[in-house]
């Protein structure tokens, strides 16, 4: 009998196609403003001066639609430069925590629009200690973050893979088949280790006389300068707009909301078993905190009871975000986005390289974010109608349709029949958190290694440039943020 063959899954290419000749809705806003300039100086039969003096402006429209930064256009960028630039000429670029003034009871120490995040330690119903749960008033959600263990996933055997893909596979279509469900955050921690911990354990527990104790003591050594410290947690974010009824059903409120989400938990700790995924935890309050206080302070990361440890208080002291990077604390971080996954089969250890990578401190968080069957049925009609009224245009301005748009489009007719299969349509979205303890320099240095990683495994890392603030709290903190 021969192997079982991996599970393997091919991911879609991001969309290129415009709504005209491949232009970005943005793109032909610049583009069309600049005609529309040009068309007022003809027809005002403006002269040399005219043309000349309006130059800047006309051809910088124009140009802005073709110009590429970033992998889209200049004119798809103008939300962002202007942000950008209000940020600085504002100041909101910058953040320092004050000490002395207080904070209003239950929110959380954080920058930007995270300063309205608020705390919520709502007991279940037998009345055990809960977890805590992260209440955002302005998207109207309530998350609450599971600490999870999974034995190594390279060494097992084919059987053992697919198992637990089918696993995962059913605790995804669980959460995207409830309509309460708004997002689910998948993060992991990777902290570069010397491996002191290991060595030490074997040479108290070890058996070195065996033939068998001499090579595993020969490996531990051989991989203590290439260890890491890994922690993987889950946060599940209840949509509290879609829950309006179940939460006047348990007595409106934060706290209706609560015992809502605590039904979500009870039967996700059953799929989570299915998916062989070991629950060590729901976070209470001071290891919530401990996690937050590491992402914002590295070099000193504290541990759950630990009296540095209150929510109310675990933000960041200070914080510059800069186009390319952000400032915090002891640390220097880039937020990187996959803006391309494999488009061939790839098995489901595609990401190894990556997360594994040796001597570079990062986090990696997958976003996912269910769609509703109606709001999905008609996002593929407007694709579809998209990709089609492009390829129309081009096709009769004698312009050629390349491959890659005939792929596209089939990818979105595949979505459509998987939809009509009644399989759930999930976005996801996937950010990788670099940090430095030891300088800019250094951080550079390991965002170019990472990308090297993830070029390796079929994901193309960009940096998230004018947008590192937000994105920080999306992808280094456990809080169930959604990108979308």
């Amino acid at each position: 009998m021969g192997e079982t063959p991996l599970v393997s899954a091919a991911f879609g290419r991001r969309q290129t196609a415009g709504l005209l000749f491949g232009l970005s809705p943005m793109s032909l806003v610049s583009f069309a403003l600049g005609m529309v300039i040009v068309f007022m100086l003809f027809m005002s039969r403006a002269g040399a001066v005219g043309w000349w003096g309006l130059a800047p402006l006309w051809l910088g429209l124009i140009a802005a639609a073709f110009v590429p930064l970033h992998g889209g256009s200049l004119a798809d960028y103008a939300p962002t430069l202007v942000s950008w630039v209000v940020r600085r000429v504002s100041g909101q670029w910058r953040f320092r925590a004050e000490v002395m003034r207080p904070r209003p009871a239950g929110t959380m120490a954080l920058p930007g629009d995270a300063a309205a995040l608020q705390f919520v330690s709502a007991p279940p119903p037998d009345g055990s200690p809960g977890p805590v749960m992260v209440h955002d008033p302005w998207r109207q959600t309530l998350t609450a973050v599971v600490e999870v263990e999974v034995s190594g996933f390279v060494l097992l055997d084919p059987d053992a893979k697919n198992r637990r893909v089918r696993g995962y596979a059913r605790l995804m279509d669980a959460l995207a088949s409830s309509s309460t469900f708004a997002a689910c955050q998948v993060w992991e921690s990777v902290i570069p280790d010397s491996g002191d911990g290991v060595q030490g354990w074997w040479r108290d527990h070890g058996q070195p006389d065996t033939v068998a104790g001499s090579l595993y003591a020969e490996a531990i050594t051989a991989a203590g300068p290439a260890a890491s410290r890994h922690r993987l947690l889950i946060a599940v974010t209840l949509d509290k707009r879609a829950a309006r009824s179940e939460i006047r059903q348990q007595g409106r409120g934060v706290t209706g909301a609560a015992r809502v989400l605590y039904g979500d938990i009870a039967a996700l700790g059953s799929t989570l078993a299915d998916a062989e995924l070991r629950v060590v935890g729901w976070l209470a309050p001071d290891a919530l905190a401990a996690f937050i206080r590491g992402a914002y302070d590295p070099a000193d990361v504290p541990v759950a009871g630990d009296a540095r440890t209150e929510l109310a208080s675990a933000g960041p002291v200070a914080v510059d975000e800069h186009w390319d990077f952000l400032r915090h604390d002891s640390g220097w971080s880039a937020v990187l986005w996959a803006g391309e996954w494999p488009a061939s089969a790839v098995g489901p250890e595609f990401l190894h390289k990556l997360i594994f990578a040796a001597g570079v401190r990062r986090t990696v968080s997958i976003i996912q974010v269910p769609i509703s069957p109606e709001k999905a049925r008609q996002a593929l009609r407007s694709e579809r109608t998209q990709y089609e009224t492009d390829r129309h245009a081009k096709q009769r301005a004698g312009f050629l349709i390349d491959d890659i748009e005939d792929a596209e489009l089939g990818q979105v007719r595949q979505r459509a029949r998987a939809l009509g299969a009644g399989h759930a349509d999930i976005r996801f979205a996937g950010l990788v958190v670099v940090t430095s303890t030891v300088s800019l320099e250094q951080l550079r240095a390991d965002v170019a290694a990472v990308k090297r990683r993830g070029l390796g495994a079929g994901v193309d890392l960009v940096v998230l440039y004018g947008r590192q603030s937000q994105a920080f709290i999306a992808g280094a903190l456990p809080l169930g943020r959604s990108v979308f």
